[in-house]
């Protein structure tokens, strides 16, 4: 409940009581119909506190929201040629990793490697999807991946690397890899050279990840990819926000609605 929804029902029920006591007393009524009245106020109002906290919205439908249970996985890519052999570290919100990075220069890695996880118990046994957008660059998946390589036991088979895109759907515990292709395209920058285009896009370029749970929206979060002076990339977990179900029922929470929720933190 907000605190000034609140305020004003405690008010109304405050100035009600008062009004009943006042007219008890002036009817010099006994104690204990006084008290009874009260008892009575008392609990109405915690019926009104209780329904409201178990409903967890306001009246207005307002949605609830809670921190981010989305776990980003960044790789320090100057300890192995593989993920498998690099070590792997959780973006914390706000925070800036730099032993988190990636270069153009790694040809054996072929774009900045995230990898995207939820372990929430009130999800479990739900298909856990996340949906990614990105402006700037494009992801690849892992080509190690037997859904995407049917192949991918075999050493010496060949192992094409997938491209996703810039719209798509991956499921949890994913690893995608983005790719600042577009960057080194003056064509795609509008003739920028690759440093001006850099500087256009304040040197951070933005990932959308609306998270679902059997098809519904059950939160989002928002990664910046920044690029170093020193001509490296590292992602940056930005926000991350989490909507809980209700009485074990989704919250009505539309992706016009998380759009428009990314939209104001990606603006600030």
């Amino acid at each position: 409940m907000k605190r000034e929804t609140f305020d004003q029902a405690f008010e109304q029920i405050s100035d009600g009581l008062l009004e009943d006591a006042l007219n008890v007393y002036n009817k010099k009524r006994s104690r204990r119909q006084l008290w009874m009245r009260v008892a009575a106020v008392a609990a109405t109002v915690a019926i009104v506190l209780t329904a409201t906290l178990w409903q967890g919205k306001t009246p207005d439908g307002e949605i609830v929201s809670a921190p981010g249970i989305l776990k980003v996985y960044a790789y320090d890519t100057t300890t192995g040629t593989s993920i498998k052999d690099m070590v792997r570290g959780e973006l914390r919100e706000g925070v800036i990793s730099h032993p988190y990075r990636w270069t153009m220069g790694m040809n054996w890695l072929y774009g900045l490697p995230l990898t995207l996880c939820i372990e929430e118990e009130q999800l479990k046994g739900m298909e856990i999807t996340f949906d990614v957008s990105v402006e700037v660059g494009e992801y690849w998946a892992d080509n190690m991946n037997p859904k995407y390589n049917k192949n991918h036991n075999d050493p010496v088979a060949d192992t094409d690397d997938i491209k996703l895109g810039k719209t798509f759907t991956v499921d949890n515990g994913e690893t995608i890899f983005w790719i600042a292709n577009d960057l080194y395209d003056k064509d795609a920058m509008g003739g920028k050279p690759f440093l001006e285009a850099v500087k256009a896009y304040n040197n951070k370029f933005t990932t959308r990840i609306i998270i679902k749970a059997d098809g519904n929206i059950v939160g989002y979060a928002v990664v910046f990819i920044r690029y170093e002076d020193d001509g490296w990339f590292a992602a940056y977990l930005s926000k991350t926000i989490y909507y809980p179900l209700i009485d074990g029922g989704f919250q009505n929470v539309t992706e016009g609605y998380v759009n428009n929720e990314m939209d104001s933190e990606i603006k600030e």
